[in-house]
């Protein structure tokens, strides 16, 4: 069995730092400018190799221990270094119009429903063999400015009766899309109501009590009563339904390959990926960096504290996983099962954001948080009354 490890890799003062889960150094341990090496504790036949993307400075070596594990402390040479620098500007992969073109049909991630269709495909007589993707796929896909970009109207508009006359066309802050058309945000897809099959939803009607013309009801897929989004319903037209909000971690997308010409099915998109993203929004709109996690019935789910989002993360220690990959790094608290008199504080402290998910969701992300904070050393689990963890993502291109 392999030797377990955990290292970081922090860009901005060019340290790694590698924690074995070990007893002892080893006295056999190697040090090369790529990677380090040594025994087996068990198997002095089998030989540990742990090699990372950018050149180590054997020199620089430093090593400290407590009672279960060895720590290893280098220098990097910066000009070696293979993976990008990130700010928060940078944005993880978010699934945009370039990744989700020729977008065929989407279906239910858990039972394999329908949901979407195409009205009034083109004549495929008029069509040649190279544009096959016309017959199959959504004619045009969009994607969404910033989640916030109804904040920043008066920096775009010259005059309040622009913005009067924006504002009537489908609601504050929302954006409907046209039929054959779909329009992209960071965790959710928009189509016309047409688009979708009539009897593949189901709406939950609950008494509103603010009076808006425009709202957001939830959907459920009408075969396995998933939760797969929201419809937009105009409350002075009988709630007539004007646009269908899918959350991408819900669905399953078909999209016709140009290179294959023929359709095939994308991989699925995580709802941890989708956070991060969210993460990123907001920590680069609105410079938060402290969250409170809530469910859909507002209920304090989780809270969060980003530490550093430029983390590279080598381990074999994350489950079955082996993770070589960026990451947020962060404190977080579990308010089901802590009962933290910070949740309290953070709720009434109007600078804190409000990330609000489908109660599912909320788990799957604190067994994430759990699961990596099992894989970082013990003592450095903990920072004052905060668990520390991490979440890994993939850098948009």
């Amino acid at each position: 069995m392999s030797v377990r490890f955990y290292s970081e890799y922090l860009s901005n003062i060019n340290t790694l730092s590698i924690t074995l889960f070990i007893k002892g150094v080893p006295p056999d341990l190697s040090i090369n400018t790529f990677s380090l090496a040594f025994l087996s504790e068990n198997d002095n036949s089998k030989k540990n190799i742990i090699t990372f993307p950018f050149k180590i400075i054997p020199s620089s070596l430093r090593i400290s221990e407590t009672e279960d594990t060895v720590i290893l402390k280098l220098k990097t040479e910066k000009e070696w270094f293979n993976v990008k620098m990130t700010s928060i500007n940078d944005m993880p992969i978010i699934y945009d119009s370039k990744i989700l073109k020729n977008i065929n049909c989407l279906y239910c991630n858990k039972c394999g429903s329908q949901l979407s269709i195409l009205k009034n495909p083109v004549n495929s007589e008029n069509i040649s063999p190279k544009d096959l993707s016309v017959l199959t796929s959504f004619k045009r896909v969009v994607d969404l400015p910033s989640d916030h970009w109804f904040e920043m109207m008066d920096c775009w508009l010259c005059v309040p009766s622009d913005i009067s006359r924006f504002e009537g066309q489908i609601g504050i802050g929302s954006m409907a899309a046209k039929i054959n058309e779909l329009l992209l945000g960071r965790t959710f897809i928009i189509l016309h109501p047409d688009n979708i099959l009539e009897n593949s939803y189901i709406q939950k009607n609950y008494e509103v009590k603010q009076t808006l013309v425009y709202i957001w009801k939830e959907i459920l897929c009408n075969h396995c009563e998933q939760k797969i989004g929201f419809s937009l319903v105009n409350t002075s037209e009988n709630d007539k339904i004007v646009a269908i909000k899918l959350h991408k971690y819900k669905i399953t997308i078909d999209l016709f390959s140009n290179k294959k010409k023929e359709i095939v099915r994308f991989n699925s998109i995580s709802f941890i990926e989708c956070f991060v993203a969210d993460l990123f929004e907001y920590a680069n709109s609105r410079a938060s960096y402290k969250f409170i996690i809530k469910n859909e019935k507002a209920e304090p789910m989780g809270l969060i504290w980003l530490l550093n989002w430029n983390v590279y993360i080598t381990t074999n220690n994350f489950g079955s996983e082996n993770i070589t990959s960026k990451a947020v790094k962060l404190l977080f608290i579990d308010c089901i099962n802590d009962n933290s008199p910070l949740t309290n504080q953070w709720k009434n402290d109007t600078q804190i954001e409000v990330l609000e998910y489908e109660h599912q969701c909320c788990i799957e992300l604190l067994n994430y948080l759990q699961q990596s904070q099992q894989a970082i050393p013990k003592e450095q689990q903990r920072f004052n009354n905060f668990n520390v963890g991490f979440i890994t993502y993939t850098m948009k291109s």
